[in-house]
């Protein structure tokens, strides 16, 4: 979203709060203990539209799922990306929302909607740092309705969960929310279930453009945001360095790549290949087909992790460390274009030294 975006999206709030503020349940003036044993109905807020804060969700249902496996888990959150939760065992329903949900007029759908839906438990995946999750958990009038005790959006909240000084990986964030109100972490690692005919898909389209199933493939992704992104002269050079070292590679580039794709693949090596576009989940499969992906910190790094492939993230931003998948199949190279492609390869033959020792 561009400046201009911003500045509409902070008057269409400020126009919106007075309105929500008399109509979403007031919070609390003490503490609630929550009585998990009660809950029959929960429904995790996330009105984001970006892939990675959706799959940074996943190890909290698992969590949910764990503590309370009677009960119905609904995920409420933008509709580009909430495919990725399909067959999911920790998520029973989806709510969609996308930005003309947040009208005035759209709201008050909403709302009747969650009310007439009857939540227990209604907990903001944002922790309360979202105006709009807050708002959401607001207008559900749930019984418990959880986010962070340092939140500015207080009012919405009737269970607030003390803060933990100290950083955390943006996975332990929302885990120790719920660690918070009595549920206890299971995983770290993200989650999207794919099924037996998306990966037959995928073997598919895997032979389709020229890579025999079996062989060592690692997918080169192009695509990041703003200051994140590696310089594609960086990338090419590692698919050059990966092809010498015996390896199979594959591109993958999003929509907005397009430029910089067509002109790399102009001096891309011979028998390179390229992903074609693809809808959300079978870009996952195809993914899943990758022995490791070599990527900058976005949203596909954190699909490829959810669906269980080793990567290797070239970090530029260094805030991205509180990004980069957690777990032993993971690895970071810090430093950006300022590392050499020999970082990177290095990183990708311990990994796979790791694989096989495993």
């Amino acid at each position: 979203m561009g400046d201009l975006g911003k500045r509409i999206e902070r008057r269409l709030k400020r126009s919106i709060f007075g309105w929500m503020a008399g109509n979403a349940a007031p919070g609390a003036t003490a503490p609630m203990a929550i009585v998990l044993d009660d809950v029959r109905r929960v429904l995790v807020v996330r009105p984001n539209f970006r892939m990675g804060n959706l799959l940074l969700l996943t190890p909290g249902l698992t969590a949910l799922r764990q503590r309370l496996p009677a009960a119905r888990i609904d995920v409420i959150s933008g509709g580009q990306y909430l495919s990725l939760l399909a067959n999911n065992p920790d998520v029973d329903g989806m709510i969609r929302v996308d930005r003309h949900t947040f009208t005035p007029r759209a709201l008050r759908r909403l709302s009747r909607y969650l009310r007439t839906a009857a939540y227990d438990l209604t907990i903001d995946g944002a922790r309360g740092g979202s105006f709009l999750g807050a708002t959401i958990v607001g207008l559900s009038r749930s019984r418990y309705r959880v986010g962070s005790s340092d939140s500015r959006y207080r009012r919405f909240f009737n269970v607030l969960v003390p803060t933990r000084e100290g950083s955390a990986h943006k996975v332990e964030l929302f885990l120790r929310v719920l660690e918070g109100i009595g549920v206890p972490p299971v995983s770290s690692g993200m989650k999207v279930a794919l099924t037996e005919d998306e990966m037959r898909e995928a073997d598919a389209l895997w032979s389709s453009i020229g890579i025999p199933l079996g062989r060592r493939t690692v997918g080169v992704n192009l695509s990041a945001r703003g200051l994140k992104r590696v310089e594609a002269d960086h990338m090419l050079a590692i698919v050059r360095s990966l092809q010498s070292d015996g390896f199979a590679t594959v591109l993958f580039a999003g929509p907005e790549d397009a430029e910089a794709l067509a002109e790399l693949q102009i001096r891309m090596p011979a028998g390179s290949l390229v992903a074609p576009p693809l809808p959300i989940r079978r870009f996952a499969a195809m993914l899943a087909r990758c022995d490791i992906v070599v990527t900058a910190d976005t949203g596909p790094m954190h699909l490829a992790a959810a669906v269980g492939t080793a990567t290797v993230t070239i970090v530029v931003d260094p805030r991205s460390t509180d990004y980069v998948p957690l777990g032993d199949q993971h690895r970071a190279v810090v430093g950006g274009d300022h590392t050499t492609v020999q970082d990177t390869l290095a990183v990708v033959r311990e990994l796979v030294a790791h694989a096989r020792r495993a």
